[in-house]
């Protein structure tokens, strides 16, 4: 059984994945929380596999909170699920280390299969973002400007892009 702590700001967002996730036979969700800072706490008491995390939290950021739930819970896979579309979010959450990343645009059954397979340690990362990241290291771009922003910075920039 596939135990599943999901973190999104959004309670009905929560309930929603909730239902998908138990409606599966080898899988249930755990636990559900709305910020970072309740994952962290909770992932000390409540045993998990895969954490399933929006990067886009009211408290907090998913980008600060998968660092520090890997470092509570070494084991855990963490499975980014966001709106964010873009190469520099998608590298800055698997250099967190998260171990997977599908856009809020995935077809739930690709939710699914994602988490069964971040699950058993594989890397996944929704396809066109995958050959996006594959582009900018084939051609050698390596970095871009936003790559050279902290973790703190990036996140203040997203949040003013946003008209937060």
């Amino acid at each position: 059984m596939i135990r599943v702590l999901l973190v999104d700001d959004h309670a009905v967002v929560r309930a929603g994945y909730r239902r998908l996730i138990d409606a599966e036979p080898d899988m249930r969700v755990a636990a559900d929380v709305g910020s970072g800072e309740e994952a962290c706490d909770l992932v000390r008491t409540t045993p998990l596999d895969v954490a399933v995390v929006d990067l886009s939290l009211r408290v907090g950021s998913g980008l600060e909170a998968i660092p520090r739930l890997l470092e509570r819970v070494p084991a855990l896979k963490v499975l980014v699920f966001s709106m964010h579309d873009t190469v520099s979010y998608v590298s800055r959450a698997l250099a967190a280390g998260a171990s997977g990343y599908l856009t809020k645009d995935a077809q739930p059954e690709v939710m699914i299969d994602a988490v069964r397979r971040v699950a058993l340690g594989h890397r996944v990362v929704e396809l066109r973002l995958e050959r996006a990241l594959s582009r900018r290291s084939r051609d050698g771009i390596g970095t871009d400007r936003l790559d050279e922003l902290s973790d703190r910075e990036f996140e203040i920039l997203a949040a003013f892009t946003q008209g937060e």
